[in-house]
C-alpha cells in the first residue's frame, strides 16, 4: 500500500512538473509577465542598496528533470555546473532521482551536496528561465544574484534551463567518472586486442514510430542508414593494424538492422541495461553516436575517437582532435584524408 501511494505521489508530482512547464513556463515565457512570477525578481527590483561589505559564499544548483531519461537529466545537471562558474558562485549537487545514476556518473560521494548546506541555515531561491544568448535576460538574472548577495543563499536554476555547448563542462565529468570507486565494478564486454566501434542507434519507440511516420514513412530506415553512412565513412578513413569488432547497441532489435552484416564481427546488443550500455559507450575505442542525448553525453566523458551526426542539438567542441563530425550523407564535415589507431 505504501508503495502504491508513493507511485501515487510520484505521478502527481509529475503531472503538476508538466502543467507548469506547459502552462507557466510555455505560454508566458516570452511575455512581458514572465520575470514577474518569481519572488527573486521582485525582491531585486525593490532592493536598491546592497551592503556590499558583507558578501556570503553562495550556491547554485538544480534539479534535474525527474520524468526524462539519463541524457536529458545530464543535460539539466550540466547547466548547473556551467553557470555556477559563468554566475561566479559554488556549484552545489543535487542528487539525481535514480541512486543507480548517482554511483555510475561518480557523484555519490561530491563534496558540496544542497542538502549539506541547507543544514547550514541557507535559503532556497528559484532563478526564472532566461535565454543565455540575450544579454538583457542575463542581466536580470545577474541583478538578482547579486540582491541576495549579504544573505545565505542557493538559488536553483529551472529544470529545463537551455545550455546548448554541454562539452564546456566535460573536465567535470571525466574527473567524476573516472576517479569513482565504481569503475572497479565496470563490466566491460570488449576485446583488448581488438579495435572496438560501440555504434548507437537510437531506434523509436512504438508510439514515437507512429507520430513520425505519419509525416515521414521512411523515418526509421533513415535512422538505420545514417548510423550505417557515419560507420563506413569513418571505417574508409580508419587506419589500423587490429581487427575491427562492432558493437551496435540499440533498444531493441529491428530486422533493418541487417544491413550491418556487410561488416565482419558485428555484435548486436539490444538487451543490456541502460547503464552497462553507457559505460561501454565511454570504454569504446570508437563511439559513433546517433542525434539522441543518450551517447551525446557518454560522447563528453570518453577520452576515446567519437563520431557524430554534425546537425544536433546540443554543440560540440572545435578544438577536440578525437571528435569528427558527419553530415547526413555520410561525408565528414571537414576534410580528413585518414585516422590512425596504432
Amino acid at each position: 500500500m505504501k508503495f502504491l501511494n508513493k507511485i501515487k505521489k510520484l505521478t502527481l508530482k509529475r503531472i503538476w512538473e508538466l502543467s507548469r512547464e506547459i502552462f507557466i513556463l510555455g505560454f508566458l515565457r516570452n511575455t512581458w509577465l514572465y520575470y514577474y512570477l518569481y519572488k527573486s525578481y521582485w525582491y531585486s527590483l525593490k532592493t536598491f542598496k546592497i551592503n556590499n561589505k558583507k558578501k556570503n559564499k553562495n550556491y547554485l544548483s538544480i534539479n534535474v528533470d525527474s520524468g526524462a531519461g539519463i541524457g536529458h537529466q545530464l543535460a539539466n545537471y550540466n547547466a548547473g555546473i556551467w553557470y555556477s562558474k559563468k554566475f561566479k558562485l559554488f556549484h552545489a549537487h543535487t542528487s539525481f532521482p535514480n541512486n543507480k545514476w548517482e554511483k555510475t556518473l561518480g557523484f555519490k560521494h561530491s563534496i558540496i551536496n544542497t542538502k549539506d548546506i541547507l543544514n547550514k541555515n541557507y535559503k532556497i531561491i528559484k532563478l526564472p528561465l532566461f535565454n543565455e544568448k540575450n544579454l538583457i535576460e542575463i542581466s536580470k538574472i545577474k541583478k538578482i544574484i547579486h540582491s541576495y548577495s549579504s544573505q545565505k543563499v542557493i538559488f536553483f536554476l529551472e529544470t529545463n534551463q537551455p545550455y546548448k555547448n554541454q562539452y564546456e563542462v566535460t573536465d567535470y565529468l571525466k574527473k567524476n567518472f573516472f576517479l569513482s570507486k565504481e569503475r572497479k565494478k565496470d563490466i566491460i564486454m570488449f576485446d583488448d586486442q581488438d579495435v572496438n566501434i560501440a555504434v548507437h542507434i537510437r531506434l523509436p519507440m512504438i508510439i514515437e514510430d507512429v507520430i513520425k511516420r505519419y509525416n515521414d514513412a521512411d523515418y526509421k530506415l533513415n535512422i538505420i542508414n545514417q548510423s550505417f553512412n557515419m560507420l563506413e565513412s569513418f571505417l574508409n578513413k580508419f587506419q589500423t593494424k587490429k581487427k575491427i569488432s562492432i558493437y551496435i547497441f540499440t533498444q531493441f532489435y529491428d530486422s533493418d538492422l541487417k544491413v550491418f552484416n556487410k561488416f565482419s564481427k558485428v555484435n548486436y546488443c539490444y538487451k543490456i541495461s541502460p547503464y552497462k550500455s553507457f559505460i561501454n559507450f565511454i570504454y569504446a575505442d570508437v563511439l559513433i553516436t546517433s542525434k539522441s542525448s543518450f551517447s551525446y553525453k557518454a560522447a563528453l566523458i570518453s577520452r576515446g575517437i567519437k563520431v557524430s551526426p554534425s546537425n544536433f542539438w546540443h554543440g560540440y567542441p572545435r578544438e577536440d582532435k578525437k571528435w569528427f563530425l558527419v553530415n547526413n550523407d555520410g561525408k565528414f564535415k571537414k576534410n580528413i584524408k585518414k585516422i590512425v589507431i596504432k
